[in-house]
């Protein structure tokens, strides 16, 4: 009898391929919470969270951390368990590359977004030297905004790069 070939299976169905690359296309994947239907509605049922602990359980993207960090949270932690959205090399690695192409093919716009969503993941994943990286990113990501008068990235970009 032929041995069965070994198969993983994923402890949660975002780590399942087929299922992340569907999910990755969502408009709650890609915009963030504006993509999110629900968004106002949940918006709507939060406090004020300037000055509060944060805890996302199953955060995914981290948008919902980014919201509440550029909003006043003193600290935001966000867990996940799903391996794809956890590869912060990747990430890093996309971001790079992302950058380059907006740069080469003169997207400015695209490059503003692109500075101010790196500096949050930055300082999301917090690794050594990560905070210095993302300022960087952030100042940027500033200048581009005000440079293009793109007002959702300044304003995102500035309340990053105002918490310490």
């Amino acid at each position: 009898m032929p041995a069965k070939a070994e198969q993983h299976m994923a402890q949660n169905i975002y780590d399942r391929p087929e299922f992340f690359e569907g999910y990755s296309r969502l408009g709650r994947s890609v915009e963030g919470l504006g993509g999110a239907p629900e968004w106002p509605a949940l918006r709507a049922m939060l406090p004020d969270v300037e000055g509060l602990s944060i805890v996302d359980l199953g955060c995914g993207f981290g948008w919902f951390c980014r919201w509440a960090r550029s909003h006043g949270a003193r600290e935001v932690l966000g867990l996940d368990l799903s391996e794809s959205r956890t590869r912060w090399e990747e990430a890093v690695g996309h971001f790079e590359h992302a950058l380059l192409i907006d740069e080469k093919n003169g997207v400015r716009t695209f490059v503003g977004h692109t500075q101010q969503e790196y500096g949050a993941m930055l300082l999301a994943r917090d690794f050594a030297g990560d905070r210095e990286k993302a300022y960087e990113m952030l100042d940027q990501a500033i200048a581009t905004a005000e440079e293009l008068g793109m007002k959702g990235v300044l304003e995102d970009a500035q309340a990053l790069r105002s918490r310490k």
